[in-house]
């Protein structure tokens, strides 16, 4: 849990501001962690690259491990927070990592009286995990509390892997190819990539390693008309974009107008222009594309269990509520946006869940309805967080066999 920088002898006051505040504003008014970091990045201007990363490995931290440390606090039951409780919990972590500990909090954090508590989670996650997962729950639930490794996707209507590894070490990026996921790059050394002119040149995306095995699960090929049906900033779009070599036609599509207005500037910048976005705002907008797609991808909506490593305020979000929220919606989708694919086309439905309601369970209900009578499944295949640096992901792919 420690790294280089991650505890000073002598924190200024206004990192310390800045951190109980964004805390604050994540626990208190249920603001996303990723957004208040970026928010206040851009506030504290005169921070260097050391102060960022203290401010947000912080942040993140105890983010991560927030019951455990709220447990040393006998605060592990709280429903609401208040700053002084915040305050005290980012202190016990600060205290933990300059071994200034109480004997109190060293001993309830080394000795917590539940795993639910041990690996900081909601109890009926840690419930529902080992229903789901069996065995297999206790390293994928650790693996879920260490911290994202950076991937990079190479895009190859620009460039070839070999050429961008020799282009990242020679602006001093240390970085390897990753065996087995033909377009990634591992980052050594976590850094903005985004502002480095390579990225501005659309040579790479910033894609997790796992998320790049769902487009080539779509065996898109040149000259065939894709529909991307939860396209939302499109990182997926673009890797078929690159794997159709910028060749055909993908019609990428969301509910939402905010979501997919990053997509137009990304495939500007990635040389991609065989992209059309559409906003779904009624139901016409789909059934006008029935029977027009020769590859349907449905990256729908879901829990993000499986993206902890690097959204671990997931975790304190997701109710089982919304879950079941999550699971109707995917329902829906499977129901009323399958029909847009052709007879002998093929259809990609993936999360980034590691439960099984939103998996398997989903398309055992969707080739049991009367829309998936015309489906057979081909495959599916389950990505762990344990068995990479990656998120936990879920795919299976299906073909069209009727009308």
């Amino acid at each position: 849990m420690k790294n280089e920088i991650l505890f000073q002898k002598k924190i200024h006051p206004h990192q310390k501001e800045a951190i109980i505040e964004a805390l604050s504003e994540i626990f208190i008014n249920s603001q996303n962690a990723d957004k208040v970091i970026e928010k206040t990045h851009k506030q504290r201007i005169k921070w260097g690259a050391r102060d960022r990363r203290f401010f947000a490995e912080n942040v993140y931290n105890c983010v991560r491990w927030f019951r455990r440390l709220a447990y040393t606090q006998s605060l592990e039951n709280n429903e609401q927070f208040n700053k002084n409780d915040i305050e005290n919990i980012w202190k016990a972590w600060l205290s933990l990592q300059d071994k200034s500990a109480s004997n109190l909090v060293l001993q309830k954090w080394n000795h917590p009286p539940a795993r639910s508590i041990a690996q900081s989670i909601p109890e009926w996650f840690d419930s529902k995990g080992a229903e789901d997962l069996g065995t297999r729950w206790e390293s994928v639930l650790a693996s879920l509390n260490t911290t994202a490794k950076v991937y990079i996707r190479t895009n190859n209507i620009k460039t070839s892997r070999s050429q961008l590894i020799h282009h990242l070490r020679s602006v001093n990026i240390e970085c390897e190819e990753v065996s087995g996921y033909p377009d990634a790059i591992k980052i050594l050394e976590r850094q903005n990539l985004s502002i480095t002119t390579l990225f501005r040149q659309g040579q790479f995306e910033i894609q997790d390693i796992v998320s790049q095995m769902i487009a080539p699960m779509l065996s898109p090929e040149p000259g065939m008309r894709v529909i991307d049906a939860c396209a939302g900033g499109g990182g997926k779009t673009l890797h078929i974009a690159a794997l159709m070599q910028n060749r055909g036609k993908i019609i990428a599509l969301d509910k939402h107008e905010w979501r997919l207005k990053p997509l137009r500037s990304r495939a500007t910048r990635a040389g991609v222009d065989i992209i059309e976005t559409r906003v779904i705002t009624t139901a016409k907008i789909i059934k006008r594309l029935f029977n027009s797609a020769d590859r349907l991808l449905l990256d729908v909506p879901c829990s993000g269990s499986g993206v902890l490593k690097r959204s671990p305020d997931t975790k304190w979000k997701l109710t089982p509520v919304k879950l079941q929220e999550y699971e109707t919606i995917q329902k829906t989708i499977l129901d009323s946006y399958a029909p847009m694919c052709k007879t002998g086309g093929r259809m990609v439905y993936s999360t980034c869940s590691i439960f099984r309601s939103e998996n398997e369970e989903q398309i055992r209900w969707f080739l049991q309805s009367q829309t998936g009578k015309h489906w057979k499944l081909i495959e599916e295949k389950r990505f762990y967080p344990d068995e990479s640096d990656g998120d936990g992901f879920y795919a299976a792919v299906l073909e069209k066999i009727s009308d």
